[in-house]
């Protein structure tokens, strides 16, 4: 090493059940063949991303070298926890910023995600050249989902106070969130509104009795007039 001799002590034993362990840990996560001589080859890019995953994950016991050098990065690994959120409200909107605390040293801007998002079906979303972050499915799924009810610039994302319902989850679930006082008062009233309605925004429910059972009544059963049934009940109709 470095032009100088030296010795290195072995246990063939241990290297041959670290590889039996990693080739296991591959097979369960991406399906692909082994050839005889314990070689795999990843056909689809996504798998490609996948096995850094898995080494890092194994990083106790596994050791990777890059002859011709590294052409996949992956930056680590983000799921809802990973979310801090800011909403605040702007106009006639509910506007949202965002970053990715992927680790202690690696932040990426939520604009940046959602910028490239579309462009992805896995669940490899890629930064820049080369550099690649695993999104949870659920956090893919949420961001997906914000990005159809909301108007996207180089900053900020712009939500309408009809769809601002659709935020409730993102911010419960995220790592840290951060709401002004108009967001809070908002959504006050309309859980004050849902309350008052029975729940869900829905009218509430009232039942009357019918020869041979029971049947629900909304405001637009009442309205449609009432009429005398023997034995002096009322129905409707």
């Amino acid at each position: 090493m470095h032009g100088e001799r030296s010795q290195a002590s072995r246990d063939v034993e241990l290297e041959k059940a670290n590889m039996t362990a990693l080739m296991q840990e591959i097979q369960q996560s991406i399906v692909q063949e082994v050839k005889d001589d314990d070689t795999i080859i990843f056909e689809d890019p996504a798998d490609c991303l996948q096995l850094p995953e898995i080494i890092q994950s194994m990083s106790d016991i596994v050791v990777v070298e890059w002859p011709d050098g590294i052409r996949f990065r992956l930056q680590g690994k983000a799921g809802m926890s990973a979310l801090r959120l800011m909403v605040k409200e702007k106009g006639h909107w509910f506007t949202l910023q965002g970053e990715l605390q992927v680790d202690e040293r690696t932040v990426i801007n939520l604009q940046q995600v959602l910028d490239v998002l579309p462009k992805h079906q896995s669940r490899f979303t890629e930064l820049d050249n080369g550099e690649f972050l695993a999104l949870s499915a659920d956090l893919r799924a949420r961001l997906n989902e914000l990005l159809s009810i909301g108007v996207s610039d180089a900053k900020e994302i712009k939500v309408p106070y009809f769809a601002s319902h659709l935020l409730d989850d993102l911010l419960q679930y995220a790592g840290s969130a951060e709401t002004d006082t108009p967001w809070q008062q908002f959504k006050k009233k309309r859980t004050g509104r849902t309350t008052a309605n029975g729940g869900a925004g829905r009218p509430a429910t009232n039942t009357a009795s019918l020869p041979g059972g029971r049947f629900p009544l909304d405001d637009t059963t009442s309205r449609l007039g009432r009429r005398r049934l023997p034995g002096g009940r009322y129905g409707f109709g």
